[in-house]
């Protein structure tokens, strides 16, 4: 393949082509157009156009996704992106996490702003931060900051808590 690393130690570029390794150390680009900037233990699985701007152990194993930093970040989702923050996951489609700890992102057009332990599963809903609020089995959903709030639908069907807001608590 056509694969450019262009300094650092022990970084690896495998499986695909176009892939760049900018610097850093034991860093592996498996992705098709991938770039890792650099960092330590940075990997991009076999994905087109992953993206991580550096860090310790992020991974990426969906298509077009971009980490740009932090520490033990995993975007799996297409088009998922995680700011940075540590040990963060956005595991479905067109999702974000902007940073902080812990935070699970699982349904698609979702967002955490930061915060720690936060989960949103939940389509089209935003948590902005605070901890351990959730939102799950609804959609179109708010909360704004806090402690331990909770949207809880049983489906997604109209009239399950959709469209709710929690502002803080």
């Amino acid at each position: 393949g056509y694969g450019f690393i262009g300094g650092g130690s022990n970084n690896k570029i495998d499986c695909r082509n176009y892939a760049v390794i900018a610097g850093g150390a034991g860093n592996i680009n498996c992705g098709f157009t991938s770039f890792i900037g650099g960092g330590n233990s940075n990997n991009i699985n076999i994905v087109n156009s992953g993206t991580i701007g550096g860090g310790l152990g992020n991974s990426i194993s969906g298509n077009y996704s971009t980490i740009g930093g932090g520490q033990g970040n995993l975007a799996s989702g297409n088009y998922a992106t995680i700011s940075g923050g540590y040990q963060n996951t956005v595991s479905l489609n067109f999702s974000t996490i902007s940073g902080g700890y812990q935070n699970t992102v699982s349904n698609i057009y979702s967002a955490i702003v930061g915060g720690y332990r936060n989960i949103n599963n939940a389509i089209s809903s935003t948590i902005s931060g605070g901890c351990c609020n959730t939102i799950t089995c609804s959609g179109y959903s708010f909360i704004g900051a806090g402690q331990s709030n909770k949207i809880q639908g049983w489906n997604y069907s109209p009239g399950n808590n959709q469209n709710s807001f929690i502002g803080n608590g």
